[in-house]
């Protein structure tokens, strides 16, 4: 199954969400909203199948407060996990063995490396969409179709070894002998069709959701 977990940050547009959602068939996804991501969510249309966090941030208390407590989930300010953390933990006790995290760009920088932190454990989110960016993370064979022309980037996640196969890419991913700290920025995409495969560890793609790569 998959999950959603919305949360607080900058994000794609509400109609991306909404299409993203519209992929799935009914039962096979999860939504969660975590404290501001709520009042996302309800501004789009969208109703979360759970709401967790500290509600800190949440204007739409309201709202919030005259729907199903069973799905409300809600928490100290002063807590040892953050409301993405809960979140996660919500949908992967859930049933979802996907999750994408939806927002988080912008804003504090230590709560950007915090959502970045996650994907180093040993069960992370598999995708994480910002306003600008999707960051990926690849465990075997990962396409991506349409990029010709456009750069991605990647780096190693977890404590390796890592190995690489890829086809499509300006640099090619065979040769790398990566250590830990190491990655490779704007690598350009050669071919409509871009193929990699990670032999050993895993890695994290990144690409820009925009028509135009930014420098």
């Amino acid at each position: 199954m998959q999950g959603i977990l919305i949360i607080g940050g900058q994000k794609p547009p509400g109609e991306a969400l909404k299409a993203m959602i519209a992929r799935f068939p009914r039962g096979e996804l999860l939504i969660a909203g975590a404290d501001s991501g709520i009042d996302f969510a309800f501004a789009h249309g969208v109703e979360p199948d759970f709401y967790i966090g500290d509600m800190d941030s949440l204007k739409s208390r309201k709202r919030l407060k005259e729907g199903d407590p069973e799905k409300v989930f809600i928490y100290p300010p002063d807590k040892d996990q953050t409301d993405t953390e809960l979140g996660l933990e919500q949908l992967w006790s859930g049933g979802c063995d996907r999750v994408c995290l939806w927002g988080g760009g912008g804003g504090r920088m230590d709560h950007f490396m915090a959502i970045l932190a996650l994907f180093e454990r040993d069960r992370t989110p598999d995708c994480w969409y910002t306003r600008r960016e999707c960051f990926r993370v690849i465990r075997d064979r990962f396409v991506l179709e349409g990029f010709a022309g456009r750069r991605v980037s990647l780096f190693p996640l977890g404590s390796g070894p890592w190995k690489m196969t890829s086809r499509g890419l300006k640099w090619p991913l065979e040769s790398l002998d990566w250590r830990r700290g190491d990655f490779g920025i704007s690598n350009r995409v050669v071919s409509d069709s871009l193929e990699i495969s990670v032999l050993k560890g895993r890695v994290m793609i990144v690409n820009d959701l925009g028509g135009r790569d930014r420098r």
